[in-house]
């Protein structure tokens, strides 16, 4: 589990989702409507940049949950454009992750 320390941040960004949503606190709607376009921002320029990055040490599921979660918190709470942002960080992700991966020989 070294990997843990990793990930702080997507955890934390689920909690905070969580406090937006279920709790209804002003300030973290406030934080989760600015970061969802920023991690959009970030991820398409990651995807754009075609520079060669190194395998995350991270397993694969480990996001799918943590965007999963982050969704449904979302959708049951019709956040319906934050959902919008999520879904494409998600695919994004994806999309980076493929590209990361090395290719097996043929």
């Amino acid at each position: 589990m070294g990997w843990l320390r990793h990930v702080i941040i997507d955890i934390a960004i689920t909690v905070l989702i969580g406090v937006a949503t279920f709790g209804g606190q002003v300030w973290a709607a406030w934080l989760v409507w600015f970061y969802t376009p920023l991690m959009v921002l970030l991820k398409l320029g990651a995807y754009t940049a075609k520079i060669p990055q190194k395998p995350s040490e991270v397993p694969d599921w480990f996001f799918h949950v943590m965007y999963a979660a982050n969704l449904v918190m979302l959708l049951y709470h019709a956040w319906y454009w934050v959902a919008a942002g999520w879904v494409a960080i998600w695919i994004l992700s994806v999309m980076i992750a493929a590209r990361s991966r090395p290719k097996s020989g043929s």
